[in-house]
């Protein structure tokens, strides 16, 4: 199940309201808290953080670990479906710990393992 940490909450109105965990993102609307993702049986997935401009524009990042890599994870919510976004290369060193949305576009930044050195990544927001 999960280990009822959460990292970050972002919330659009007092009826849509994101939360994640280490493997789990929650959606809090009129109807109360459900599970919106839960990336528990992937393995090596891990979500760290979110970010929301509307109910259907939510932006989550983590990373995905492949043994002996980690690539970034960066998911979209378009209020359908969950879609994989990608992030960087494949084989790329990275984590990624942080999203905010900023004025029609999402920046994702957090830190490269090896080096310990910062990244970034910039996305056009899509259109829901």
């Amino acid at each position: 199940m999960y280990n009822n940490i959460l990292f970050v909450v972002t919330a659009t109105s007092a009826s849509d309201i994101w939360a994640v965990g280490d493997t789990v993102v929650l959606h809090h609307d009129l109807n109360g808290w459900q599970v919106a993702l839960d990336v528990t049986n992937i393995r090596g997935h891990r979500i760290h953080s979110i970010a929301a401009r509307s109910a259907t524009d939510v932006w989550v990042v983590g990373q995905r670990v492949v043994w002996p890599r980690n690539d970034p994870l960066t998911l979209h919510w378009d209020g359908m479906n969950w879609l994989s976004i990608i992030s960087a290369p494949e084989g790329v060193d990275q984590s990624w710990f942080a999203a905010i949305a900023i004025r029609g576009q999402v920046i994702a930044a957090g830190q490269k393992q090896s080096g310990s050195r910062p990244i970034a990544a910039e996305y056009a927001c899509l259109r829901s």
